[in-house]
């Protein structure tokens, strides 16, 4: 902030206005990117692999668990689930798509139907994961992390045991 002369406030603000206008593309682990008709070099990759075990598998817990349709503690059948997709080479990125598929569609079930029941398993996404590693536009990951970060700041989440609403 002391290199841009501005406030957090006004960096979150100026950054809000560039995913809106699809500038750029805020990812859920916080890596900006440049969209493709804005940035004028060929990119060789979608993003970095994760080269550990330990890192990816990390990775995924945390996509994973971020989003507040999920009630989890990443299992072992979790942490064992992210340790195959490491194996067999699928992308970080693909696996955080195929989680943004599948919340926006529990949180479209949870408008549309009322269904209060959360994720709770990271195997729920397997099927999402061919759709995910489509060539797709980053302007349409972008418009769905942003369709689900605003569900989120609206919805109150789910309920703990024991709790009423």
């Amino acid at each position: 902030m002391r290199t841009t002369g501005r406030s957090q406030e006004q960096i979150v603000s100026a950054l809000d206005e560039l995913v809106r206008k699809r500038i750029c593309i805020l990812y859920i682990d916080e890596v900006i990117e440049i969209a493709d008709r804005f940035w004028p070099y060929h990119r060789a990759a979608v993003g970095a692999p994760v080269k550990s075990r330990a890192g990816y598998v990390g990775r995924i817990r945390r996509i994973f668990l971020e989003r507040r349709c999920v009630q989890s503690t990443f299992t072992h059948a979790d942490e064992q689930f992210a340790a195959e997709l490491h194996q067999m080479g699928v992308p970080v990125t693909d696996v955080e798509r195929a989680i943004l598929l599948g919340s926006l569609r529990k949180y479209a079930a949870i408008v549309n139907n009322g269904n209060r029941t959360p994720i709770t398993s990271l195997h729920y996404f397997r099927g999402l994961l061919n759709e995910a590693g489509k060539n797709i536009s980053p302007d349409y990951w972008a418009y769905i992390d942003q369709k689900i970060r605003t569900f989120e700041q609206q919805w109150g989440g789910f309920e703990t045991r024991g709790e009423t609403k």
